[in-house]
């Protein structure tokens, strides 16, 4: 039982983080796009504000549900397959990525108040970061779904 919430706790946790980028990468700027670029900034940068709040918690929530399962599931990290070790790999790579976007850009977005250019700026690089860790995202379940036949 507590391997089955251990599961469901990683996948809503995938979910929530590799929807929302892809979300924010994808729907979100060309649903703006048509607002002048004020009410562009003042809407990325509530809806970033909340999602980014959301990404942290799925980053604890996989971290603890992901050693749970390398312990308990498969016997500890010396055991797990080379699928497992490939999606811890590309998770620790997304979770730098993330935090350089959070704790560079994103932090400077914020405080840009009234400078629409530093904001456009800002909000480009964030786009850019997210685009990675969309595509990384989209490279993780792809492992989820193939890593036990593909990558034994």
């Amino acid at each position: 039982m507590n391997n089955a919430i251990a599961i469901i706790i990683h996948l809503l946790a995938i979910n929530i983080w590799i929807g929302g980028t892809f979300y924010s990468v994808i729907i979100l700027p060309r649903a703006v796009a048509a607002l002048p670029p004020v009410q562009q900034h003042q809407i990325l940068i509530s809806a970033f504000s909340l999602f980014f709040a959301f990404v942290w918690l799925a980053i604890v929530m996989l971290l603890a549900s992901g050693s749970w399962m390398v312990i308990y599931i498969f016997g500890g990290f010396s055991t797990i397959p080379l699928y497992v070790t490939m999606m811890m790999s590309i998770t620790l790579l997304m979770v730098a990525v993330f935090s350089g976007i959070y704790f560079g850009p994103f932090k400077k977005l914020k405080k840009s108040l009234d400078d629409i250019p530093a904001q456009h700026r800002y909000l480009a690089v964030i786009r850019r970061l997210s685009q990675v860790n969309m595509v990384l995202g989209i490279g993780i379940v792809i492992v989820i779904g193939g890593g036990p036949h593909f990558f034994v």
